[in-house]
């Protein structure tokens, strides 16, 4: 199932087999929680130094970029 997201299809902890593994519920939803100020911030750190290179990427990578963004708002 999982949960929509800026960066995708979220898995939540009951969607996944954790037979055998001592990963609480609690530690599981700590790590994966976004945060969208440092997530923005991440993007924008990202075309930074791909600007500096160059920018030599496909336009896919910069319309995945701009979609994240949106979604952040």
């Amino acid at each position: 199932a999982g949960r929509a997201s800026a960066l995708g299809t979220m898995p939540g902890y009951h969607d996944l087999h954790w037979e055998g593994l001592d990963f609480p519920e609690k530690r599981f939803t700590a790590l994966m929680s976004e945060d969208s100020a440092t997530l923005a911030e991440q993007v924008h750190s990202n075309q930074e130094f791909f600007d500096h290179l160059g920018r030599k990427f496909p336009a896919e990578l910069e319309a995945e970029e701009a979609k994240t963004l949106a979604v952040l708002g």
